[in-house]
């Protein structure tokens, strides 16, 4: 099959409405076609396979001299040369591989180190080249700088006050958008609400399950969901709606409590994942004792599902056995968030866009 569709392939080159002459292709494959990613992320994958030594996770081990199980760029000066004791590595490095962007955290700077110099010779060798003006570098640290926030990665941006604020203004381009569907007096408020959640609810809840939780934040949400219901309603000042009324009106459900669900559905499925896995390889890296700072603890997305299974159920905490249990039995899992109405009301709302 692969040979039907890339052997003997003619091509043209259009440049505005002038189109080349026909001629034929004898190397690689043309970006455009659907085996290209396929083919460009299995080839990038095999050199990192190959080329790249760094252990994701590390267990105790010893630092001799003569011990060949050890990346030993990967330690300290101070350590290269000892061969007594036993040294425990605490840090671990995930591989944020996706389609042709390469990515790796770390908390230890000597494998970050060591991924800066060997991964770019390893990647020429193999005729890839690594962009250095899409690279981007940061270091996080309780008082470091927080420019970290606005890096985008797989279209969210890495701070929540900053994804909520983007995804602000991503919700208002697409409202603009099918403005003239959502508040046309045509068509029924029920079919308008399901376009609304499709078109718009979609844009502005992705990836909110990654967002962290707060009276501020939630009421920003709330906020602006209830000021586009009312554009779709047309109720303009000086007219005047209460909240409680707009929510019966428009048969919406709060954009915080719908987050909340999420949250507990998707925290279900990252416990449900291998050991290995980058996802459980964080968590239990935030899990990890560590000294306490003064001051009000800043607002985490830790604590934000702490206090989401505390409501949910007293015993469960994260990296405790009961909550192992329950999320690994999908039935006992489910049967517990719709018995605390946190499911419950996600199928509400699924109704209401199938009515």
């Amino acid at each position: 099959m692969v040979q039907i569709l890339l052997k003997d392939v003619n091509m043209r080159v259009k440049n505005s409405k002038t189109i080349g002459e026909q001629f034929l292709t004898t190397k690689g494959i043309p970006q455009g076609d659907c085996l290209s990613p396929v083919l460009f992320t299995l080839y990038l994958a095999k050199a990192l396979k190959e080329n790249l030594k760094v252990n994701n996770v590390q267990n105790d081990h010893s630092y001799a001299v003569n011990d060949t199980t050890i990346d030993k760029a990967c330690l300290n000066e101070e350590l290269k040369d000892h061969s007594y004791s036993h040294y425990v590595d605490k840090t671990f490095c995930i591989d944020q591989q996706f389609a042709d962007d390469i990515g790796w955290v770390s908390t230890s700077k000597q494998k970050i180190v060591h991924i800066k110099e060997t991964i770019p010779n390893c990647l020429k060798e193999r005729n890839l080249d690594i962009n250095l003006n899409k690279t981007e570098e940061y270091n996080i640290s309780r008082h470091g700088l927080e420019d970290w926030k606005k890096c985008k990665y797989l279209g969210s941006l890495l701070g929540t006050e900053e994804d909520i604020k983007r995804r602000k203004m991503l919700a208002i381009v697409a409202f603009n958008k099918y403005k003239y569907l959502l508040t046309t007096k045509k068509l029924a408020i029920k079919p308008r609400i399901r376009l609304f959640n499709v078109y718009i609810g979609s844009v502005f809840l992705y990836n909110a399950e990654l967002w962290y939780s707060s009276t501020k934040v939630d009421s920003k949400i709330d906020t602006f969901h209830r000021s586009l219901l009312r554009k779709i309603l047309k109720i303009k000042w000086p007219y005047k709606i209460s909240n409680i009324d707009l929510y019966n009106r428009t048969l919406a459900i709060k954009w915080s409590i719908i987050i909340k669900t999420r949250r507990l559905r998707w925290l279900g499925h990252v416990m449900r994942l291998p050991e290995k896995t980058a996802t459980k390889t964080a968590l239990y890296e935030c899990l990890r004792p560590a000294k306490k700072i003064q001051g009000k603890p800043k607002s985490t997305w830790l604590g934000t599902i702490t206090k989401d299974l505390q409501e949910l159920d007293e015993s469960l905490t994260l990296g405790s056995v009961e909550l192992e249990r329950a999320t690994n039995n999908r039935d006992h899992w489910r049967r517990l968030l719709r018995g605390s109405g946190v499911l419950k009301i996600e199928t509400e709302r699924r109704d209401i866009d199938y009515q």
